[in-house]
């Protein structure tokens, strides 16, 4: 499937020229999009097939992200096995999450 097994790392003059930071969440396999990115609440989000992607750009004010019943954080490995969430996600702006489907 389009987007299976591919991972992308980035790193910024923020974080550290010299290193790619790494957090469990670069690891997690959302799977195939199901639709394109939509912005509501100062929130980009995109549904997959395996959870939720959600970001807020810029430096402006943040946003809350809606979240469906059942996702949960990635766990130390990148897979499902992290906190339950609720069905809201306050995101400030300039910050991101990823919501696996358990």
């Amino acid at each position: 499937p389009r987007g299976a097994a591919l991972r992308t790392y980035a790193a910024t003059g923020a974080d550290d020229y010299s290193r790619t930071p790494w957090f469990p969440a670069l690891d997690a396999d959302l799977g195939t999009p199901l639709g394109e990115a939509s912005k509501e609440d100062g929130v980009w989000r995109r549904d997959f097939e395996g959870g939720v992607a959600a970001v807020v750009l810029g430096e402006g004010r943040g946003g809350t992200v809606r979240l469906p019943a059942g996702l949960r954080a990635p766990g130390p490995t990148g897979d499902p096995d992290g906190r339950a969430l609720g069905s809201e996600m306050p995101l400030a702006a300039g910050s991101g999450m990823i919501a696996l489907r358990a």
